[in-house]
């Protein structure tokens, strides 16, 4: 090794010193950044620790990442017996590679093995992994290890629960509760709760599954279940954090709906609440088209379960759907020119025309089976008869199509922008295309 080389390891070995020292310090920090200091101003340390806030000098961090980053690959490539190096130390290690490469997965390969051999909690890696993408919201890396945190979390919750199995009727008679998660929905916080239906938290806080397809029956201890749901509730707020932090963070919202889909399982008050939860969001970022491609997810998903959406919240899927191209054809209106509206609009307007053609097929149905076999009931339902008839008329694909034709060429003849124009006049040459001239029925 050259004296330069030992100079410079010896500094990147302060620099490491002096970051374990501002954790140690500080156990809350929250957000940090590299600082535009290129040369070392002066002999105070270049880690400046202001109110959870931590910022690195720009000159020591290539110092810290070499010298941090050489320990650990020593450590990996040779023979670990003949190499010791304590957990706690492959921890610290591990922090510093990824605060300045977030996208090294040796060292993310090496927190989950010190995770599987108990040295290091999961909730402290979740909070690193939080740390990082204050700084590297698009990190690929940072989120694809939250998920195997994730997966981990809610496997240990089932492995307990089986475990617990055995003795649950014994649990039953001493008063201890077990919630099966078939039933129950999770609340997501204040704006949600108007969704719960008079859920208590405490319930509510049970419903949290991993896996694809049906909902999950196994019945969680509630201390654990706990945990999961307030772990799964802040990393909704995690993914708006890194999403308003990075225009267009695909990585963001894909993990989003993982979350939504493999841990929330696609609970129906998770969905509506993510809606609601969503649409101020979108507002402010009319460009974005990763938060439309959000919601699309959630309606998609909303489609399947209609019938237990009528049921369990007294919304109607048409209701849901037609209040989602109301909100988009206002922000094509107030917000000019911007595309990714217009993809959205195309979305929600398919989905507005599949529901229609759905119950138009299903009204067809039901008048068959008056005229048939309840002729003689006729006179006693004609009213309600003639409601469904008008609301069936309002939302038949013909006129359906037609008022959407007439509102995108005025909207084209209003507009004053020429983008604006060419956008409605593609957005008409789809229509055109998707749904022909329809024969109204």
């Amino acid at each position: 090794m050259t004296k330069t080389n030992k100079m410079e390891d010896a500094r990147g070995r302060r620099l490491f010193a002096d970051l374990n020292h501002a954790f140690r310090k500080d156990p809350l920090i929250d957000e940090y950044d590299f600082l535009p200091v290129t040369e070392p101003q002066n002999n105070a340390s270049p880690l400046l620790l202001v109110e959870h806030k931590l910022g690195l000098e720009l000159w020591s961090v290539r110092l810290l990442f070499r010298y941090a980053y050489n320990r650990l690959m020593n450590w990996r490539d040779r023979n670990q017996a003949s190499v010791f190096i304590d957990p706690q130390e492959l921890i610290h290690l591990s922090r510093a590679v990824l605060m300045v490469n977030p996208d090294c997965y040796t060292a993310w390969n090496i927190r989950k093995e010190l995770i599987e051999n108990g040295d290091l909690p999961l909730a402290d890696d979740l909070k690193l992994g939080q740390l990082i993408l204050s700084k590297f919201p698009k990190s690929a890396e940072t989120f694809i290890h939250r998920r195997w945190l994730f997966q981990r979390l809610v496997n240990q919750c089932l492995s307990s629960s089986n475990d617990s199995t055995a003795s649950a009727d014994g649990h039953q008679e001493n008063g201890g509760a077990l919630l099966c998660m078939d039933g129950i929905d999770i609340a997501l916080g204040p704006e949600a709760n108007a969704l719960a239906n008079g859920i208590r938290p405490e319930a509510a806080a049970a419903a949290v599954a991993l896996g694809e397809g049906g909902r999950a029956c196994a019945a969680l201890p509630l201390e654990s279940s706990r945990l999961l749901a307030e772990n799964l509730h802040h990393e909704l707020t995690v993914c708006d954090r890194a999403a308003d932090s990075y225009a267009s963070n695909y990585y963001a919202w894909t993990h989003r709906a993982w979350v939504v889909r493999y841990c929330f399982n696609c609970s129906l008050q998770v969905l509506l609440g993510e809606l609601e939860r969503t649409q101020t969001w979108t507002m402010k970022h009319v460009s974005d088209h990763s938060g439309f491609h959000y919601r699309q997810f959630l309606l998609s998903n909303l489609t399947k379960h209609a019938a237990r959406l009528h049921r369990q919240y007294a919304k109607s899927l048409s209701g849901l759907v037609d209040a989602e191209h109301d909100f988009i054809c206002d922000l094509v209106q107030s917000f000019p020119s911007h595309e990714a509206l217009w993809y959205h609009r195309k979305f929600v307007f398919h989905l507005m025309m599949k529901s229609a053609k759905t119950y138009s097929s299903e009204a067809a149905a039901t008048d068959r089976v008056i005229n048939g076999e309840l002729q003689a009931l006729h006179d006693a339902v004609s009213k309600n008869d003639g409601q469904k008839r008008s609301r069936l008329e309002s939302h038949s694909p013909h006129v359906l199509r037609q008022r959407e034709m007439d509102a995108v060429q005025k909207t084209a003849s209003q507009a004053k922008e020429p983008f604006q124009k060419t956008l409605a006049r593609k957005y008409v040459e789809w229509l055109e295309k998707m749904f022909p001239s329809l024969k109204e029925t």
